[in-house]
């Protein structure tokens, strides 16, 4: 009888050993979507939010502001490119002999340059990832065409001038 006992024990420990597993693997799975869930509405939220201002500032002439996003941890780095840029196909007749230098810059993100050169109508690059806005109002001052900014905490500062029919976004 001893020994059945000892079967019947070496069985609870087993079956508490495979549900305690069961539960670990599913509060893991649901943290996990959880987490991703989280992201995903801080996203959107970021996404409404950005094109809001832009439209409204663009329209604001001689409006500046300093505005903070959050964008989510998820990345770690906002782009801009200039709307002359997008809708060029990155190719801007007489910009080589301006001072700044687009291509080196954009040659770090191929990314981004492919989407640009082949004629994307999005104008703001999540990086790393391949969330793309279209603002429709973005210009990049100092002939830059192109500008990026590090999301420090899932955060980041822009300084946004309205000119009538655009934004121009600087570093804040």
């Amino acid at each position: 009888m001893r020994k059945k006992a000892q079967a019947e024990q070496i069985f609870i420990y087993a079956l508490a050993v495979i549900i305690a597993g069961g539960i670990l693997i599913f509060g893991y799975n649901a943290i996990k979507n959880f987490t991703k869930q989280a992201e995903d509405v801080s996203y959107v939220k970021f996404k409404e939010t950005i094109e809001r201002d832009f439209r409204d500032i663009a329209t604001d002439y001689g409006t500046v502001k300093i505005k903070t996003y959050e964008v989510g941890t998820r990345y770690k780095e906002v782009c801009f490119a200039d709307e002359i840029l997008i809708k060029n196909k990155g190719q801007i007749p007489g910009y080589e002999n301006r001072v700044y230098d687009y291509a080196a810059v954009l040659s770090k993100h191929p990314i981004i340059q492919d989407a640009i050169t082949t004629g994307t109508k999005y104008d703001l690059f999540l990086v790393p990832g391949e969330k793309q806005i279209d603002l429709g109002f973005v210009r990049v001052p100092e002939n830059k065409m192109f500008i990026c900014f590090n999301i420090t905490s899932g955060r980041f500062s822009v300084r946004l001038e309205g000119t009538g029919s655009s934004t121009i976004v600087s570093k804040a």
